[in-house]
């Protein structure tokens, strides 16, 4: 219950956040994509602090929490992730240098090592291309309304 509670308000947020970016105000923009992947992070942060079943030990509580990284956590921090390259993505295409996007790099080297450490098979550029081609048409939106 507690976590769809979160969940709900973890909606809202991003709305409010998104709505920020129709602004086309740079810092405002930056601001908003910066912690839109943040909240994606943190989202990860509270299903991870979130308690284990009781009834669960040994190989059964591994099992669950390799579940929980590979259901929940890791697509997460992708999305995370996705955000963050439009962020620097668009910071790039219109010149923009802030603290936000400074924020945003940093936590884009964090995430792809992070989940290259998850996923051994998959290259950060393997991901970085994967985000790029999944994102080109939001950007593209994005870009001409700046």
């Amino acid at each position: 219950a507690n976590l769809k509670r979160k969940q709900q308000a973890f909606n809202d947020m991003l709305k409010s956040y998104v709505e920020a970016t129709k602004f086309n105000v740079a810092d405002w923009s930056t601001a908003a994509f910066y912690r839109i992947g943040l909240a994606y992070e943190l989202f990860c942060q509270d299903i991870l602090e979130s308690p284990a079943p009781q009834n669960l030990s040994g190989d059964d509580l591994k099992a669950y929490w390799a579940t929980i990284n590979q259901q929940w956590i890791a697509p997460l921090q992708q999305e995370a992730l996705k955000y963050y390259q439009t962020n620097e993505k668009l910071a790039i295409e219109n010149n923009v240098k802030n603290d936000w996007i400074e924020k945003t790099r940093a936590r884009i080297l964090f995430l792809n090592k992070k989940l290259a450490e998850q996923n051994p098979g998959v290259t950060s550029i393997d991901q970085v291309k994967e985000a790029s081609a999944a994102l080109a048409p939001k950007i593209e939106q994005k870009r001409q309304k700046l």
